[in-house]
């Protein structure tokens, strides 16, 4: 993979973390000059992300797609819409009950109904995806693979958070989202065969995610890392069960034979031909 553009090809970026905690944000352009945002980080980041998509999309998002409500991803989204400075033609996500989430995962019920209120109040049109769909936008093809109902209460939000992968003509990335655990098991089970991905968003902001054989099963030749600088093994001394579980997982993804990196909280806004 390259870092440098091609008029002929599609093109991903890594937004950078800009006064979060943590954040997920990512841009991408395709060849059929399709624009679209995948969750887009936190409220911090929402003036950056209006200009980003005003210098490089026009101004126009055709496909906005949201693994999962939590602040942390969807803040700047809510922001932008609620502003009205980018024109976004299509939501994709897939819808929480604040009911169900209320007996799952109290925490969150704030969060999600944000979310909902958001996109009730933009009257936007909006996809909600299943489990399996397979979505066609320009000439790009989108497969759900997440979205999956889990009978555990543990970490639900998370990981019942939808995973997309993009399938380009030269490459394909998946996104994992905040996907845990359970829910890498259940991609397991029932998507083995579908996982393979050249370019991988590593769960959770890349700790406490998914496991191993997951990651091993997946085999990207490129790592996204929406990870702040404070928890990356090279740039800090602080041990935190974070910052290990960090490095051990950066350490693996080496050993398996991924040279690129790119990591949002240290190289700031990364660009990569697909």
């Amino acid at each position: 993979m390259s870092n440098t553009t091609n008029a002929n090809r599609c093109t991903l970026w890594q937004l950078p973390i800009i006064g979060s905690f943590k954040s997920m944000s990512y841009c991408i352009k395709t060849a059929d000059d399709q624009h679209f945002v995948i969750d887009g980080g936190d409220a911090p980041e929402a003036e950056y992300l209006t200009s980003f998509i005003n210098e490089n999309f026009d101004g126009r998002v055709d496909a906005w797609f949201i693994t999962h409500p939590h602040k942390s991803h969807v803040g700047a989204f809510i922001k932008v819409l609620s502003e009205g400075n980018v024109s976004v033609r299509k939501i994709v996500y897939s819808y929480l009950d604040p009911e169900v989430i209320a007996k799952h995962d109290p925490r969150g019920v704030s969060d999600v109904e944000a979310f909902n209120n958001a996109i009730k109040l933009s009257k936007l049109p909006s996809v909600r995806v299943r489990n399996g769909d397979r979505l066609k936008i320009g000439k790009s093809i989108v497969k759900i693979i997440g979205a999956v109902g889990l009978d555990s209460s543990r970490n639900y939000i998370n990981n019942t958070g939808v995973i997309y992968k993009f399938n380009f003509k030269t490459s394909s990335v998946l996104f994992l989202g905040d996907a845990g655990q359970e829910a890498g098991l259940s991609l397991l089970t029932t998507f083995k065969d579908e996982l393979k991905s050249d370019i991988l968003q590593m769960s959770h902001h890349g700790f406490y995610g998914v496991s191993k054989e997951l990651y091993a099963t997946i085999a990207p030749s490129v790592c996204l890392w929406p990870t702040r600088k404070e928890i990356w093994p090279a740039t800090t001394s602080v041990v935190t069960s974070e910052a290990e579980d960090v490095k051990n997982t950066y350490e693996y993804m080496c050993s398996i034979g991924v040279e690129e990196h790119y990591v949002s909280g240290i190289d700031g806004l990364s660009e990569i031909a697909l």
